[in-house]
């Protein structure tokens, strides 16, 4: 998606299936559709060729140039993925923050996974920018105060360079470096919640000032976003609330939330910034999964992420396989699907996974994408309880009450018969 203001990231709604993308060819110069120009002056009809008389012949259109295929960064080397975050590129960054993670070509290290991640973050924007904050705030859980500060330190500072480079090229009445850094006291953007909370008031009136430079110089989506700031005390709480109370209304309506998003975004494409900040506030409320729906370049991350999942999950550690699975049972990072879950964590439980192992027992109580059957769950118990989860045993014991003592004993043999074929490494 592209908007006319310019101050939103560059990539593609994902249109839906079926519809032709129009195409647009450049008048020809002695075509009633050419633009008058000095250099292409309007043609009288005295002066046009006779077409009756002469052929016209038009040179043949060159063939579509292919598309440049990004490169798949789940494929790439540690060091290549370093080097191109270090030339600001936030997949790369996005990349290294999941390998980290999830100790693929390097070891197990939370802070690293939080530093790269952040840097993914620092250098986006508009929704690009947004899927990855969420990322961040997954990541954050597992470190404590002093060490997000560390891992963050060069994100924070790339994000400062970039607000000092705006300001400066604000000062130089440059309108859409004062349109973008007005954005980013509007929204606080780079700022920490105390920090935002106790300047709310000096972070609005320095934007509405910088909205009204841009808008002196005939910016017209600054204008716009000045005359909604001079006409709503509270434009940004005011909208952000409206905003929330659709999302909590519609949450069981995902068509109607994807149509939201996709209405503003036509609105945010044909110029209108105040489409686009409330494109980027509904965003906040969805989930990876429902973004990837209608933006392309989500589409594509949480490809990247799946393929290097899957890369990752053909080591000896379970962990991938039940993250993996866990995405596709919830449905917020991809598409859900339940069936392909069970296959994930069926894998993830052979490497003695014993959260994996509980929710297939789960699964199979309420028949969630494999066969709804009691003495399956109660294997699955088992097998998560043999695994060490003390918690498994609970709901053993309640679904044994299902069972007949013939349906008990089979299972325990099949429990058994279990663990020996996957003896823990």
């Amino acid at each position: 998606m592209t908007l006319a203001l310019c101050c939103c990231d560059n990539s593609r709604t994902v249109a839906p299936e079926g519809t032709p993308e129009a195409s647009v060819e450049p008048a020809d110069a002695n075509s009633t559709n050419a633009v008058p120009s000095p250099e292409n002056p309007p043609v009288s009809n005295s002066t046009r060729p006779n077409l009756d008389e002469a052929v016209v012949k038009r040179p043949e259109p060159e063939a579509a140039k292919p598309k440049k295929r990004k490169p798949d960064y789940y494929s790439l080397e540690v060091e290549q993925l370093v080097r191109l975050t270090e030339n600001e590129n936030p997949r790369a960054a996005f990349i290294l923050g999941l390998t980290h993670e999830w100790g693929h070509q390097v070891d197990r290290d939370a802070s690293s996974a939080f530093k790269w991640m952040s840097l993914a973050a620092a250098q986006s924007e508009g929704i690009t920018k947004i899927v990855f904050e969420k990322e961040l705030l997954r990541l954050t859980t597992p470190l404590t105060e002093t060490q997000m500060e560390e891992a963050g330190q060069a994100a924070r500072e790339f994000w400062r360079q970039k607000q000092t480079d705006l300001e400066k090229k604000s000062q130089e009445e440059d309108a859409e470096a004062r349109l973008k850094l007005g954005l980013i006291y509007y929204r606080g953007e780079g700022f920490k919640p105390k920090e935002r909370t106790a300047q709310l008031a000096k972070h609005m009136e320095t934007a509405r000032n910088l909205f009204e430079a841009a808008s002196g110089q005939g910016h017209s989506g600054a204008g716009e976003l000045l005359g909604m700031m001079l006409t709503s005390a509270n434009s940004i709480t005011y909208r952000a609330g409206e905003i929330k109370r659709f999302v909590d209304t519609n949450k069981e309506n995902e068509p109607q939330l994807l149509q939201a998003w996709r209405a503003l975004d036509q609105a945010a494409s044909a110029g209108s910034s105040r489409a686009y900040l409330d494109m980027l506030e509904l965003s906040t409320h969805m989930t990876p999964a429902q973004l990837s729906q209608v933006h392309q370049e989500t589409k594509e991350l949480l490809e990247q992420k799946t393929l290097l999942l899957k890369e990752a999950a053909k080591g000896k550690d379970g962990k991938p396989q039940l993250r993996l699975g866990l995405m596709l049972y919830l449905g917020k990072d991809l598409a859900q699907d339940q069936a392909a879950a069970a296959v994930w964590l069926k894998k993830a439980g052979a490497k003695h996974s014993s959260e994996a192992s509980s929710l297939l027992a789960s699964m199979h109580f309420l028949g969630e994408g494999v066969e709804k059957s009691f003495k399956e769950t109660y294997k699955w118990y088992g097998i998560s309880q043999s695994q060490g989860n003390a918690a498994a045993s609970t709901g053993k014991t309640e679904v044994a009450k299902l069972l007949s003592a013939e349906e008990k004993t089979a299972a325990d043999a099949e429990v058994k018969a279990w663990m020996e074929a996957h003896p823990k490494p």
